[in-house]
């Protein structure tokens, strides 16, 4: 607030005082400062009004993500932006849907993400009747930012492509690079089009230096790639990528900060899988420090690290502790985002992985149908959908009787999906050799 304070009063007085600034680069800075004013009362808002066990310890975390009043001094990023509409009744709509949207974006931070869709129900089809693009593009990317994050993987790459056009046309370039990163991160991260997301990395790349090169969006579209290398099984450029990504919000936001446990995270999942547990255990404890101190317990954030321990610790043999993490990650997400998010279905998936490693087959098996079914009717990420089938039929299988024939069935879906990842061949040669030990029941 104090910052907020003294910049309004240094440009008031550079234009009325002292002569050094013109009325138009005044309305510019006023304009600016005034919409982070109004995010900034649209998140208290939301916070009062939305308040529940978990939504207030969100706070420090929906704060940081407010962005720097800087933006609001960067004279050529102000000139770039489109002008307001000439007619004073159109101005007065935009300026009450930019309001509402603040809303949506508070409710976004707050982790509200099916509220904050409700309301963006109204408010596009009001956006979409007036044609001013810095309006329907924070609009589009809004929307394709809450489906994204409610696994609606498809819908929200539509509306993020549709977004980056509107981007254009307002020369919003910090929101044009937003929405690029936004694009780089539905296709790579979330849909495993790994291929796909590399070729968009150039132009992400050029997108982010057009817009002065926002390190907070260098070291977002950093992370995006490290998981896509992850993915590809490339876990040096992984590395590369992520440590990148930690360097750049450790210099830019300090070392505790919510957005460098991320970074964190993700460092402890590489360190996994070239089986450096103790690494990855270090990584991932410190990156859950931060989250709950700074999002509190119950925050959807916090259920990844979490789970990423629950696994480690099942690598180590420490099942107790496995459960104990997984069943925390089930309990968050299933509050926060829904019983049949993709995200539950994961951690479904891990505990029966728990389970099966204790020999209690029932509790597994019931762990995998229910991720199996979530999976049927949700978008989940496409390497966890054979993931889960595989699972499920040594399941079934282990069982016994007449269930033998529909694990086979299973392990077949399972064998095709994974022909058709260049990724996970291990994964293929593994469940080929499976099958081949087995035959259906009365063959």
């Amino acid at each position: 607030c104090g910052q907020w304070v003294a910049m309004h009063g240094e440009t008031c007085e550079a234009t009325h005082v002292h002569g050094t600034q013109s009325d138009e680069m005044l309305d510019l800075k006023m304009g600016c400062l005034e919409r982070k004013l109004g995010k900034i009362k649209a998140l208290i808002e939301v916070f009062g009004q939305e308040a529940d066990a978990g939504t207030v310890e969100k706070a420090v975390q929906a704060v940081s993500k407010l962005g720097t009043l800087a933006v609001c001094w960067d004279e050529e990023y102000l000139t770039a932006v489109y002008p307001p509409p000439e007619d004073p009744q159109a101005r007065a709509r935009v300026k009450e849907i930019q309001k509402r949207l603040d809303r949506v974006e508070a409710l976004d931070k707050a982790g509200k993400y099916n509220k904050g869709l409700e309301l963006l129900e109204g408010v596009r089809e009001e956006a979409g009747q007036i044609d001013h693009p810095p309006l329907n593009a924070r609009d589009l990317y809004l929307s394709g930012l809450l489906l994204d994050r409610t696994g609606k993987y498809k819908e929200a790459e539509e509306d993020i492509h549709v977004s980056i056009l509107q981007a254009a046309k307002a020369k919003d370039y910090r929101l044009y690079a937003k929405a690029w990163n936004a694009l780089v991160s539905n296709i790579g991260c979330n849909q495993a089009r790994y291929e796909e997301a590399l070729k968009l990395q150039l132009i992400a790349e050029s997108v982010l230096e057009i817009a002065n090169n926002p390190p907070e969006l260098r070291a977002d579209l950093f992370n995006c790639l490290g998981i896509v290398f992850y993915g590809q099984g490339k876990y040096d450029k992984a590395l590369e990528h992520h440590k990148r990504a930690l360097n750049i919000k450790e210099k830019a936001l300090g070392a505790e900060h919510p957005l460098v446990a991320i970074s964190l995270n993700n460092l402890g999942n590489v360190f996994f899988i070239q089986g450096k547990y103790d690494k990855a255990l270090e990584h991932h404890q410190r990156a859950l420090t931060i989250k709950e101190k700074a999002l509190g317990p119950e925050h959807p954030h916090v259920a990844t690290n979490l789970n990423n321990l629950g696994i480690v610790f099942r690598y180590q043999g420490k099942y107790d502790k496995a459960l104990e993490h997984h069943q925390r990650a089930l309990t968050i997400w299933e509050k926060a985002l829904g019983p049949e998010h993709p995200h539950v279905a994961v951690s479904l998936n891990e505990l029966g992985k728990v389970f099966r490693k204790q020999g209690k087959y029932d509790k597994a098996l019931r762990n995998y149908e229910r991720a199996s079914a979530i999976c049927e009717k949700k978008t989940c990420e496409a390497e966890i959908v054979p993931e889960i089938r595989f699972n499920l039929a040594r399941a079934l299988w282990e069982k016994g009787g007449p269930s033998r024939g529909r694990s086979l069935t299973l392990a077949e879906q399972a064998r095709d999906v994974y022909s058709k990842m260049e990724q996970k061949k291990k994964e293929l040669l593994e469940v080929e050799e499976w099958l081949k030990k087995r035959k259906r029941p009365g063959k």
